[in-house]
């Protein structure tokens, strides 16, 4: 029975210690570029919130906060892809493991129109999807 207790601690430890996020909105990725006060390959976390979306850099703390009604398109590319379309080259930095990208285009404060790309595992690349397809913009149109 202590035994049994020990093991029920230790894997409420492990679940924290693993991140069960409470917030499944939350996103950890690397940012790649985009940002300039942020590093190329940085962890930080997005999240798609009501009327914003926000950026966080992990130590040193950083918020970016970039409003809903900005944001022009969420596009999700595997890394080759991604390579091509926004570098004009065929390459890939596949270490064992592959790459995919958000890519997030926006208006910015000077009217110009911008990206921010983040990448991340299989994992995040679901989730990726998911942001791509809940934020698309409606193709309809009046002749």
């Amino acid at each position: 029975n202590q035994k049994r207790f020990k093991v029920n601690i230790k894997m409420k430890g492990m679940l924290k210690m693993f991140g069960k996020s409470k917030n499944k909105n939350l996103i950890k990725v690397m940012h790649y570029e985009g940002l300039m006060d942020f590093a190329q390959d940085y962890p930080c976390t997005i999240e798609m919130k009501d009327d914003v979306f926000e950026i966080k850099k992990i130590k040193p703390d950083a918020t970016v906060i970039l409003p809903k009604n900005q944001i022009i398109s969420f596009e999700a590319l595997e890394e080759p892809r991604f390579m091509t379309k926004y570098h004009n080259v065929n390459a890939s930095t596949d270490k064992g493991f592959k790459k995919y990208y958000l890519i997030v285009k926006y208006i910015s404060k000077n009217n110009e129109e911008k990206y921010i790309a983040f990448w991340g595992t299989v994992f995040e690349y679901g989730k990726f999807l998911d942001l791509q397809k809940d934020n698309q913009q409606s193709n309809s149109y009046t002749l």
